[in-house]
Order: C-alpha cells, then structure tokens, then sequence
C-alpha cells in the first residue's frame, strides 16, 4: 500500500495528499492509497509496490528506491467471519515534489512528477486518483476503518515514523467496515 503525499506543500499550511477512489473489486466506493496484488511468489513487496503505483497514479519510483527510502511498516488483518490466513499489507510512504507547488520540505520528497493534474493518469481502471488539499479533508468515513488508526499517525508525525499494526475486523466485511481489536506500534525511523 503506497501513501502519495506531496513534499512541497508545507506542513502548515497545505498537506496534501493523494488517494484513489475504487471504481471496482474490494473497497469498490471507498477511497484508498495505492497498491495491490503481487504478480508472482518472487515479486518483492517493493517492486510490487512501485509497479502498482504507476499502474494506478503514473507516479514512477523504483523498487530500490522505495525499497531503502519508501518503506515504512506493515499491517496484519484478519476477519472474524474468515479463517483464511492472515492478510499482510506492505507499507510505503512516496513523498512526491509537484512543480509549482510552494517550496515546502522538497529535499524530502522521493521523485518530482512535475503538475500533479498532468500526471496522474495511470493505465488502471479500478482506481481513480484525486489529491486531497488538506489532510484533514480525508474522508474518512469513505475509507477503511484501520485508516482513521495508522495513517492520521502517519500523517501527523514530523519525524518519519515505522508502523507495525495488527487489525481484527468483525463479521459482515465492508458493510460494518467496523474494527473488533487492534494494535499498533509506532516507532520513529
């Protein structure tokens, strides 16, 4: 799962982020950050990673990049009507620098994708992408549950943090989209 967040807005005053509404398959209707399945059993979770967000944003960064830069944790869920294995979703952060869009902190930033309108096309017809202007106009009752947990933590933290996360979702899937138990561990990188 990859977090496009625009570098060079500044923390104060603009933080804007980039999501994708689902036009099809699990979340259908729901806004969600970036990512997907892997191809094989040998693909790395980064290059599975960096080939999804292309796919859905146009947003190219490399697997070793978001390998050694992106990468910051993983979560567990399971499902109380499921006694399938436990799902293991791969955690990236892309901090992007959008041309033209203030000065910001763009030495953070992982790769400039000039006007952010422009380039978001992507070769994907489950996804529509969209940036948010303001973290806080995230809609977040249009988002998985586990989302108000891990990424406002994500969002909010000035130092680059690590997040480990376990979430158990109770019965009836999407429809409740309500959380039984969690645990979440937040460290700075």
């Amino acid at each position: 799962l990859v977090v496009v967040t625009d570098a060079s807005s500044s923390y104060v005053s603009r933080r804007r982020i980039l999501l994708g509404l689902k036009k099809r398959g699990y979340g259908k209707g729901f806004y969600n950050s970036f990512g997907g399945k892997f191809q094989n059993d040998d693909e790395s979770a980064a290059v599975c990673a960096s080939r999804e967000l292309q796919e859905e944003t146009g947003i190219d960064v490399d697997a070793a990049t978001m390998k050694d830069s992106c990468f910051v944790g993983r979560l567990r869920f399971t499902f109380d009507d499921d006694n399938a294995e436990t799902m293991v979703i791969y955690l990236f952060h892309v901090p992007v620098r959008c041309e033209g869009n203030g000065v910001g902190d763009a030495a953070a930033a992982v790769v400039s994708i000039g006007d952010p309108n422009e380039v978001l096309r992507g070769d994907c017809d489950e996804i529509v992408p969209s940036w948010f202007e303001d973290w806080y106009d995230v809609p977040l009752d249009q988002m998985f549950a586990d989302d108000s947990i891990w990424l406002t933590a994500l969002l909010s933290s000035r130092v680059p943090v690590e997040i480990e996360g376990w979430f158990h979702y109770r019965s009836g899937g999407l429809w409740v989209n309500s959380i039984m138990h969690y645990y979440v561990d937040i460290k700075e990188k």
